[in-house]
């Protein structure tokens, strides 16, 4: 019996010094002496796992540590030291220090999973920047029209497939018919088998379920998982490139990446450059690599559909809390004649030029990526000491930027908690400028997301023909929200849904 005592002493007051030497690293050994500054207050958690454990299992695991310590915090996550910082100052610090304070700090096996070749989010250096014009033009202008007629053509069949159901768990249900979306407009129409696209999905499932995670590739574990269903993906969009070879016009972002052009020498680009139908490219010019295409189109397909399935979910809660704010829209689809005059019930066809006159519709987008931004923060490795604050971040530490917590708390939001379109109708152009890193639902600086037109074209379409086409009431109107991988109801959100009666034939 003393035997055990003793052992269990032994093993506590083991464990003890562990952690007091772990915390004695990081507040003495790793701090920056050149500085005269404090770390920023904090705890970093268990040795080598720090606090990455609690992040995954507490839903409230940022908001406690908001609450304790305010703007700017140390902690240690997803293997690295980390300050996040949540105020429009010290994040705009950060984000236009990019390249010379700070660069893409993404943990290591996020980095790898998405891969290192064509994947925009952590690719850095020369490549980066005629790349990212690459993705903007695939995801912007150019192509944005192209896509207005089959996303609201997806979308309304969407719509239709959750009215059959009824009875639905909003986010599930989004996230699969999202994913199903995104394929087809990125991907290709009717590319794949329903069979293949449940096993895409699936390896989608598992690769996301190993973003925030301990970063162990051990059988069994979300890392390796993850790593197999990234081979999945790479097998079918693989396939769909094998199958444009003899057809690059057909008008999905596989396409524009296998014509598109990138210089041997990094400048900015025109649409010329990008663009060329010649299949001989002059010397400076050199087409994407197969590897370059394969990582491009996963990324956008990752990011596309676990993105815009956080937003809208988004908008089916605010817009159930809000009835007020669906009628708003409905008039302005009436006054703009987008309601069939035969039920006032389905959409015309819409086009890009239609969309920008709906500015309430825009507005009430702005508000729901202000107040539920899907994605809480941004990545950055600092590449010298950085001072916020009265404190010191160390060289090598990761900072995370909170977009969430800086938008909802900014004192520049009257009402900053509460959901309010109509604050963005009378924003001027002097305002907007002030309001440039208040607002940063796609990230900020040199590093925006590319793809935010088309994720907002996306959420246009999905708002009008949700309001026209659907009732619904929300069973939970107040659910938990957990952070990771992105912002969604930890209830996915039940509601009952139904069809919206024409106003014809049934006057209010």
């Amino acid at each position: 019996m003393i035997e055990i005592v003793i052992c269990a002493v032994s093993v506590a007051v083991a464990w003890w010094l562990a952690r007091a030497m772990w915390s004695y690293y990081y507040l003495n050994c790793m701090k920056d002496e050149k500085v005269d500054l404090p770390l920023p207050p904090g705890t970093m958690g268990l040795p080598f796992i720090g606090e990455t454990m609690d992040l995954a299992m507490k839903k409230d695991f940022w908001e406690k540590k908001y609450e304790k310590y305010g703007n700017i915090y140390k902690t240690h996550v997803l293997g690295s030291p980390v300050v996040r910082v949540t105020s429009s100052e010290f994040v705009s610090t950060v984000l236009r220090g990019e390249n010379t304070l700070v660069k893409i700090g993404v943990p290591r096996h996020i980095e790898e999973l998405l891969g290192d070749c064509g994947a925009l989010s952590v690719m850095t250096g020369p490549k980066h920047t005629p790349l990212k014009q690459v993705f903007y033009q695939v995801l912007s202008g150019i192509s944005l029209g192209e896509f207005c007629p089959r996303m609201q053509e997806v979308v309304r069949s969407n719509l239709d497939m959750l009215l059959v159901k009824k009875n639905i768990a909003v986010y599930e249900e989004i996230k699969t018919l999202n994913f199903q979306a995104s394929s087809k407009l990125l991907l290709g129409e009717d590319r794949f088998a329903a069979s293949e696209m449940d096993k895409i999905r699936q390896a989608a499932v598992e690769f996301m379920g190993a973003l925030f995670t301990v970063p162990w590739n051990i059988p069994g574990f979300p890392v390796w998982k993850a790593r197999r269903g990234r081979q999945t993906i790479n097998s079918y969009i693989g396939k769909a490139i094998d199958s444009n070879s003899n057809d690059i016009d057909n008008g999905d972002a596989i396409s524009h990446l296998l014509k598109a052009a990138l210089p041997l020498h990094c400048r900015r680009l025109t649409k010329d450059d990008i663009y060329t139908n010649s299949t001989e490219l002059q010397p400076e010019y050199r087409r994407l690599t197969r590897m370059e295409v394969m990582d491009a189109a996963a990324e956008m397909l990752f990011m596309s559909s676990i993105s815009t399935s956080s937003a809208m979910t988004s908008i089916v809660l605010l817009l159930g809390q809000h009835q007020e704010v669906r009628e708003k829209i409905l008039a302005e689809l009436g006054e703009h004649g987008l309601l069939m005059a035969k039920d006032d019930v389905n959409i015309q066809p819409l086009t890009t030029e239609k969309l920008t006159k709906l500015k309430y519709v825009q507005c009430v987008i702005k508000e729901v990526l202000r107040l539920k931004p899907p994605v809480g923060g941004v990545f950055r490795k600092v590449l010298q000491t950085l001072e916020l604050g009265g404190y010191q971040i160390p060289r090598g530490w990761t900072v995370i930027c909170s977009i969430k917590d800086m938008q909802e708390n900014s004192q520049v939001f009257k009402d900053g908690q509460n959901f309010n379109p109509e604050r963005w109708l009378h924003v001027s152009p002097e305002e907007s400028k002030q309001l440039r890193f208040e607002n940063i639902p796609f990230g900020g600086g040199h590093r925006v997301c590319p793809g935010r037109k088309f994720a907002q074209q996306l959420l246009q379409i999905f708002t009008i023909e949700l309001v026209a086409r659907c009732n619904w009431e929300l069973t939970n109107p107040n659910p938990t929200m957990a952070r990771l991988p992105v912002l969604h109801p930890v209830d996915s959100l039940p509601a009952v849904f139904s069809p919206r009666r024409s106003r014809h034939n049934h006057p209010d």
